[in-house]
């Protein structure tokens, strides 16, 4: 069990460091992410990651990734209006061959 209060690391001038409400003023996801870093060790850890790791480790649900480069864009909206309709949580990323 990990244990997370709701403080958050501050700048000089008192603003949360990366960090901002929902446009509804909720902290919520911000003290998920704490969570999340902790579990990890810390936020440094986070960086690099995808956000499925993230999903499947705070949620505990299956996730299925699809690799948008290999459909075409009514596959690809297909797929999001399908998931959609079934409220599953969704991200992107966007990954650039080096």
């Amino acid at each position: 069990m990990i244990t997370i209060d709701d403080r958050l690391p501050l700048l000089e001038n008192g603003t949360p460091v990366n960090a901002r409400p929902s446009s509804q003023g909720a902290w919520w996801l911000v003290i998920l992410e704490k969570a999340y870093a902790k579990m990890n060790l810390n936020y440094a850890n986070l960086d690099g990651g995808m956000q499925y790791e993230a999903m499947r480790a705070l949620t505990g649900q299956p996730i299925v990734i699809y690799q948008t480069n290999k459909q075409n864009e009514k596959e690809i909206w297909e797929t999001i209006a399908d998931a959609d309709g079934e409220q599953y949580i969704m991200t992107a990323s966007c990954l650039k061959d080096f």
